[in-house]
């Protein structure tokens, strides 16, 4: 890529001063006077970030190329009362927008209806009622429009509202009938508006003759029969008018894959007596003429054999490839607008495809070239309009975009990508007049010069309009409280034309501070800045916390001992739920003193689980807190009172033999169990009693039970009597305590 030739030093001292003091970024610089420069000249790979659809007339700076955008159009406002439209554009790539002293340009609505707007304010002054189309602004007169309404070619004055009959073309085509004599949409006259070159259709809207008309002789001065040889897209003269295009639709299927006079096919090129007929491309993509930096008259265009933006001179036919066109990712559609004759040696190019994704340094944007190989190469804006080509409605979202005379303006058309809609409108990127040299100079700051609101974790961000290497006074760059002069800890870097400074941590908020770059700072080659360069913003006031609510509530309140239950709950601000916050569950016994439990992070709607168990019986108490933060306020949910009660148990019996004999063993068992499950492990005791008597625990019959909660215990009586027996548990500090059933027997 080439670099820009440096200014002048006294210059670059002036302009210094006069920009660093409007020199901003997104919200500011929108509004100065002097539009920033362009400042992307590489060949990356650069994405369009989301942004909303900005409102009509109100500037914005492009978040990736750094240029002054504004949306001319607004088709909900701007449009007459039944004009159907669902929205506004700029007619084509190959037509002048902007009258002879731009201070008027002209849209078209979706229904062929032409609007006109104050090219300085933007303000729309509503519809031309011509009627007609290829509407062409006359070459010195800022008045008056020419249009094309059948044969006849019309003017129409916007100062006096007057229309005039310019030429009719019928006279000229005495017994043939036409019913058209037009360009078709995509011509335009010569730089001084003297020729003409367009094409008469029959009642078929079939092409038969080309012709060439001189406004200032009111003649025809060539026609050319071309009936029988194909159908014509379009037509037009050159700049200078010296030689008259052709957009024939037949493709040429000759060795040498060009058109001839006597064989018209793709694109062909003819003198002004519309003689010698010379091809010029097979099938050539979208194209426009142009003047290259020498003057000469050339068609700059997308060259489908070679998949090449490539320029052809009119009068050699010599082809020279600029740039290389990947179509290996998607389909790319390009239009080109050489219409900048007062800028010659440059040529603005937009393109579009079906994806929002950008795979090459070409996708979805507007961009300006030099008209030669290598040449430079100057990205505008991103257009963000995306073309479906099975959406009919969707030839109106293709940019289409054009320059003005000296390439200061261009417009371009975007669905802001709403594919099928047809809702369109029209949008302008405003350049210096220097852009393609300029000075060595800030040209954007972020956050801007006075900005207020500005977020605490923002980088500072200070643009230049060349590559800049540190300076000899670089390590003197801060920022620093406007207050005082407390450096903040910062990282300071730069990257091509880009200095950043990213504060080490939050700032503090509703503070002023001070971008303080020193004279010799920063430096482009030899060039300096030559005197100290200040910026103030402020930060944002603290924010004004939401208010958050935390419940809480247990899957039971009486919990047994060991026994899992769970503490849930959720967080919400403003009803909604707040995801990944982090809850604390606290523990009290009395109520009054709590302590940490453990803590979790909500789900993404808010929701949160604690699963828990108590070891012992009793009554406990639990609640979640949630600390708050710069956002949300802290929250504390209502307690929740637990009561755990000790498991219920149950104890079997039984004796083997059922029927005890006297002085004979027998076996007194019992199962232990607390609902299905037995216990083992726990102390039981085997208690006895005869009629009569009361119930004591049998001698060496204290037992542990074992597994599955069985105990066994031999016994055996020596006289003769009612025996009756039963287990007795007397409980844990989980299980409470039980007797077995009694088991009696007479011996």
């Amino acid at each position: 890529m080439r670099i820009y030739k440096i200014a002048s030093l006294s210059v670059v001292i002036i302009l210094i001063t006069v920009l660093f003091a409007g020199a901003v970024t997104v919200s500011a610089a929108a509004q100065l006077p002097n539009p920033p420069y362009p400042t992307v000249t590489d060949l990356l790979v650069r994405q369009a970030p989301s942004m909303p659809e900005p409102p009509a007339r109100l500037p914005y700076i492009d978040p990736v190329f750094g240029t002054r955008v504004m949306r001319v159009t607004n088709h909900k406002t701007d449009l007459s009362a039944d004009d159907t439209s669902p929205g506004l554009k700029n007619e084509y790539s190959r037509v002048q927008s902007f009258n002879a002293d731009e201070t008027k340009l002209i849209a078209r609505s979706i229904n062929a209806r032409w609007y006109l707007y104050n090219a300085t304010t933007l303000k729309p002054l509503g519809e031309i009622p011509i009627g007609g189309m290829d509407p062409r602004w006359d070459a010195a007169n800022p008045n008056v429009l020419y249009y094309s309404d059948g044969t006849s070619l019309m003017s129409y004055n916007i100062a006096t509202k007057q229309k005039s009959l310019v030429h009719d073309f019928a006279r000229d085509y005495p017994g043939q009938n036409p019913i058209a004599v037009w360009m078709r949409y995509e011509g335009s006259p010569s730089i001084d508006g003297r020729y003409w070159g367009l094409m008469a259709e029959d009642q078929n809207w079939a092409a038969f003759s080309l012709l060439i008309y001189d406004k200032v002789t009111d003649h025809v001065i060539a026609k050319r029969d071309i009936t029988g040889t194909g159908d014509v897209d379009w037509v037009s003269i050159s700049p200078r008018g010296d030689y008259f295009l052709a957009g024939f639709l037949a493709e040429c299927s000759n060795p040498s894959r060009r058109g001839t006079d006597a064989h018209p096919c793709g694109l062909m090129v003819y003198d002004r007596n519309l003689t010698h007929g010379r091809g010029l491309g097979d099938y050539a993509g979208h194209g426009d003429a142009a003047l290259d930096a020498q003057g000469r008259e050339v068609f700059v265009y997308q060259d489908s054999a070679t998949d090449h933006l490539s320029k052809v001179d009119l009068a050699t036919g010599t082809n020279t490839p600029l740039w290389p066109i990947d179509f290996s990712h998607t389909s790319i559609s390009f239009h080109i607008s050489g219409r900048a004759f007062n800028r010659p040696g440059w040529a603005l190019i937009s393109t579009t495809d079906s994806s929002t994704t950008s795979y090459t340094w070409m996708d979805d944007q507007v961009f300006a070239i030099e008209l030669k190989a290598n040449g430079r190469v100057v990205r505008l804006a991103h257009d963000r309009t995306l073309v479906d080509p099975s959406q009919e409605r969707d030839y109106w979202a293709e940019p289409h975009g054009s320059v003005n005379r000296d390439f200061t303006k261009v417009l371009f058309t975007s669905n802001w990508g709403k594919s099928g809609t047809g809702e369109v409108e029209m949008y302008m990127v405003t350049l210096p007049s220097d852009w393609t040299s300029p000075p060595f100079i800030v040209n954007a700051i972020d956050p801007a010069i006075n900005a207020h609101s500005v977020p605490t974790n923002k980088t500072v961000s200070v643009t230049f309009t060349k590559p800049i290497q540190p300076g000899a006074n670089y390590a003197n760059v801060t920022l620093r409280p406007t207050s005082n002069n407390v450096k903040v800890s910062a990282t300071t870097t730069l990257s091509g034309n880009r200095l950043m400074i990213r504060p080490s941590s939050t700032l503090a908020y509703n503070t002023g501070y001070t971008v303080f770059i020193p004279k010799n700072g920063v430096k482009y080659g030899t060039q300096t800045i030559m005197s100290d360069f200040t910026s103030h913003f402020t930060t944002v006031a603290a924010p004004k916390k939401l208010t958050t609510t935390l419940n809480a509530t247990a899957s039971t309140t009486t919990p047994t001992v060991k026994q899992n239950f769970t503490i849930k709950g959720g967080l919400t601000a403003s009803g909604a739920g707040l995801g990944y916050k982090t809850i604390t569950l606290q523990r009290s016994l009395d109520n009054k003193t709590f302590t940490t439990s453990t803590t979790r992070q909500t789900n993404g709607t808010g929701w949160y689980q604690f699963s828990r168990s108590e070891m012992t019986s009793g009554t406990c108490y639990y609640r979640t807190k949630y600390a708050g933060d710069s956002t949300y306020t802290n929250a504390t949910s209502k307690v929740v009172k637990v009561t755990v009660t000790k498991k219920p148990t149950t104890f079997s019996i039984s004796t083997s033999p059922t029927a005890p004999k006297l002085n004979v063993a027998f076996t007194v068992s019992g199962t232990l169990k607390s609902g299905t499950s037995g216990l083992k492990g726990l102390s039981v005791h085997l208690e006895r009693k005869i009629v009569g008597g009361s119930w004591t625990t049998v001698a060496s019959a204290t037992k542990t039970t074992g597994t599955g909660g069985v105990v066994s215990v031999s016994q055996k009586v020596t006289s003769h009597n009612t025996y009756s027996y039963r287990w007795h548990f007397i409980g844990t500090a989980t299980y409470l305590p039980c007797y077995s059933p009694v088991k009696t027997f007479t011996v």
